[in-house]
């Protein structure tokens, strides 16, 4: 789903990992990097791509997941013909965090390509049980939250009800912050004097007028973007 993933050194301090066997290890390693992850380590891929992949027989591949589920790395689920895999703590690392709005919208979307099944709630419930400090990542649940009707505060399903990427984002705290540093830098503009020249046949603005012009367009310009990014889905 993604070209890359951050793999941190202080992996190689965490004592959990450094306690694994080098085939657990290895495991642990692909499900970071896998080629069907994504950017919040919720996913689906079967235990034989897995195997296929590094090269483990399924009996070693079972006791290697039996370990990493012991430890409470990782959490594996069947759901019919779903493999789920989920890293338990992977939102609490910083560089897990979407960096901004664009990419809450691209969190979101991935996030709602995944079925709507069971384990996909309970992976919600057990991320809103963690203290997370990153205002990116908060924002990407409060988003899904919002466009799956999980609630804010302990992520259980409170309706079937939903809305798009873009509506999730733009309810979402990011976006009011995003709306409200627009709004000072239309200020900004406007007690400048700048962008406030006559238009032939037009009275200049009023710096009011132009602070509303200013936010207005630029806002919908980023509505406008995010609905054809929809369209192509």
């Amino acid at each position: 789903m993604s070209r890359y993933r951050k793999v941190l050194t202080r992996t190689w301090q965490d004592e959990r990992v450094l306690g694994l066997s080098p085939d657990a290890q290895r495991v642990y390693l692909y499900h970071l990097t896998s080629p069907f992850s994504t950017p919040f380590l919720l996913y689906l891929e079967g235990p034989g791509s897995v195997g296929d992949t590094l090269r483990l027989t399924s009996r070693k591949l079972r006791e290697v997941q039996e370990k990493l589920t012991a430890e409470g790395i990782v959490r594996y689920a069947h759901e019919g013909s779903l493999r789920w895999v989920f890293l338990l703590k992977a939102l609490l690392i910083e560089e897990n965090a979407p960096a901004g709005a664009n990419a809450v919208v691209n969190y979101v979307k991935l996030f709602r390509e995944l079925p709507a099944t069971q384990f996909r709630h309970d992976a919600v419930r057990h991320w809103r049980t963690l203290e997370i400090p990153h205002r990116g990542t908060i924002a990407f649940l409060d988003a899904i939250s919002n466009a799956c009707g999980y609630d804010k505060r302990d992520g259980s399903l409170k309706s079937s009800t939903s809305s798009s990427p873009m509506a999730s984002l733009m309810a979402s705290p990011m976006a009011s912050e995003m709306t409200s540093e627009r709004h000072a830098s239309a200020g900004a503009v406007a007690v400048s004097g700048e962008g406030t020249g006559a238009v032939r046949g037009r009275a200049p603005l009023a710096p009011s007028e132009v602070k509303r012009s200013t936010s207005s367009t630029t806002l919908h310009d980023r509505v406008d973007e995010l609905r054809r990014a929809e369209r192509k889905v």
